[in-house]
C-alpha cells in the first residue's frame, strides 16, 4: 500500500496562491497604466485649452494693433479685412467701443460672433470654419481642446454678467 500516489481529479487542479498573485499585479499594474495615461491626456488638453486661451490674447492685440479696433465691433470690416466676405460669420460692427453682452440681442450676437469671425478672416485665429452665423462651437465660434468652445463678452461696470451655460472659456476685453 506505500506504493500507491495519490491522484488528482482534473475537477480539484487549479492555480496555485503565487499564480494568483502575479496575475493580480499584472492586472493592478495594468489599471495603474491605464489611469495614468487618462490623467495626461486629461492634462495636455487643459494645458493646450490654456494655451489656445493665450492665443486668442495675443489674436486680439494683433487685430487691435493692425486695425485700430476691436474684434466684432470693428465697423469697416467688410471694406479692409480681405476675407471677410468669405465668412458668413464676419461682419460690420458698431464702433461702440464694447461688444454688448446681452444674450439673445440682435447686436450682442452679431458683435460676439463677428470678434472671432473678423478674427478668422484677418487671420489670427482657426478653429472654426466661419460658415454660419448662429454661435455654434466649431462654426462661427472657435472649439476648445477640452470640450465645447469658446464664447466673448464685455465684462466692463454696468455690462451684464449672464454668459451662456455652454461656455467653456473667455475672454475678457
Amino acid at each position: 500500500m506505500d506504493n500507491i500516489k495519490p491522484q488528482i481529479r482534473k475537477s480539484e487542479q487549479g492555480f496555485t496562491l503565487v499564480e494568483l498573485a502575479v496575475v493580480m499585479i499584472i492586472i493592478g499594474l495594468l489599471i495603474g497604466g491605464i489611469l495614468k495615461g487618462q490623467e495626461l491626456i486629461t492634462n495636455a488638453r487643459v494645458t493646450t485649452t490654456a494655451s489656445t486661451m493665450e492665443s486668442m490674447g495675443a489674436a486680439y492685440n494683433g487685430f487691435r494693433d493692425k486695425y485700430n479696433a476691436i474684434p466684432g465691433d470693428f465697423g469697416l470690416a467688410n471694406a479692409r479685412i480681405a476675407d471677410c466676405a468669405t465668412i458668413v460669420a464676419c461682419g460690420n460692427g458698431d464702433n461702440g467701443g464694447q461688444l454688448p453682452n446681452v444674450p439673445g440681442a440682435a447686436v450682442a450676437a452679431g458683435e460676439q460672433i463677428g470678434f472671432f469671425g473678423q478674427l478668422l478672416a484677418a487671420g489670427f485665429i482657426s478653429g472654426m470654419d466661419g460658415s454660419i452665423n448662429s454661435g455654434g462651437f466649431g462654426t462661427s465660434n472657435p472649439t476648445a481642446p477640452i470640450g465645447g468652445g469658446f464664447t466673448v463678452g464685455d465684462r466692463r461696470a454696468g455690462t451684464p454678467t449672464n454668459l451662456p451655460a455652454t461656455m467653456s472659456g473667455s475672454i475678457n476685453i
